[in-house]
């Protein structure tokens, strides 16, 4: 009989801590997997064909693979600027995800009152890398302004409602990054989880926890094992699960759900070798078109939801098909 999913996070943790969350890949299955992608890397490198990999490596972090799968003109066409849809959605979610490492880090049982302003100084302390964040809160009208802190405040609520104290035994780091080089570092791949639990040299094995500000969905699901089969090569073994948290439940139709809006969701997908191997596929895939757009090829377009803020809509074939 399947176990039923975790409520919340504190039902999640507390299954990690009993070792209950499933038996992770071993590490001659994740050794296998470094393999793998190392060959296809290889070959990666010998499609990209005259270009300079040494000095300039392909670099994929993990939204940079889920974009490249999605569509691989949007890619290309914000290499080098950030395109990420609406601001109040953008701003939000730093808010949010700044929240919740706040209450990871002082370990609080209950999230603080006034979330915004919270939210605000931790901005400040990170300077400039939130500054864009300050900047918009602070333009905003009174009206705009009450409107979007009840938003902060109703997902904070729903985000943290099933959250517990996190234990200093657990060793809790947020926003840890890891970089894994292949082909003798001429592709490097890279990601940042929100939250890492446990690991060398506590007795569980590593627990990945990504923080989504709205609903979950596909790709939210394929970004935490990413991560998580990002953190496997690099120690060599395979963490215990990805946990994807929302503050948004969605109904069928994949829209937020006011008649269930009272807790978010926790969605767990353990680190075995099946689920891992699943997210070695895309990364592979993504290694591979990766190589031969830098050997030249022409970026492929397909219409998706990015093609709402993409700096090519009003020019792509695809995105203007699909809007008519």
């Amino acid at each position: 009989m399947r176990t039923p999913d975790p409520l919340d996070l504190a039902d999640a943790l507390a299954r990690w801590e009993a070792g209950e969350l499933g038996a992770p890949a071993t590490d001659a299955e994740v050794a296998e997997l470094r393999a793998d992608l190392e060959g296809v890397a290889r070959q990666a490198v010998a499609a990209a064909g005259d270009a300079d990999l040494g000095s300039n490596p392909i670099r994929l972090a993990k939204r940079r693979i889920t974009d490249l799968l999605a569509c691989e003109r949007y890619v290309v066409e914000t290499a080098d600027s950030y395109a990420g849809g609406d601001d109040e959605r953008r701003h939000r979610g730093v808010l949010v995800d700044l929240l919740a490492e706040h209450h990871v880090l002082t370990g609080r049982p209950r999230p603080d009152p006034e979330p915004v302003e919270l939210g605000l100084d931790l901005c400040r302390v990170l300077g400039d890398d939130k500054a864009d964040t300050v900047a918009w809160v602070e333009a905003l009208d009174p009206e705009s302004r009450t409107a979007f802190t009840a938003e902060v405040t109703e997902r904070r609520d729903l985000l943290l409602g099933g959250w517990p104290a996190i234990e200093p035994r657990w060793w809790a780091r947020t926003q840890e990054a890891v970089n894994v080089g292949l082909a003798d570092g001429e592709v490097v791949l890279s990601g940042r989880s929100d939250i890492v639990l446990g690991g060398r040299p506590t007795p569980w094995p590593a627990l990945v926890v990504e923080v989504k500000s709205g609903a979950f969905g596909i790709e939210e699901r394929d970004d935490g094992l990413v991560y998580a089969l990002l953190l496997a090569l690099r120690d060599g073994r395979a963490p215990a699960a990805a946990i994807t948290a929302t503050s948004v439940v969605s109904g069928a139709d994949g829209r937020p759900d006011a008649s269930e809006r009272r807790s978010g969701r926790v969605h767990v997908e353990p680190g075995t070798a099946d689920r891992l191997r699943t997210a070695a596929g895309r990364i592979a895939e993504a290694i591979t078109r990766a190589g031969e757009l830098a050997g030249g090829r022409a970026p492929l377009a397909r219409h998706n939801r990015r093609c709402d803020w993409c700096p090519a809509r009003t020019r792509c074939p695809e995105a203007r098909a699909a809007t008519g």
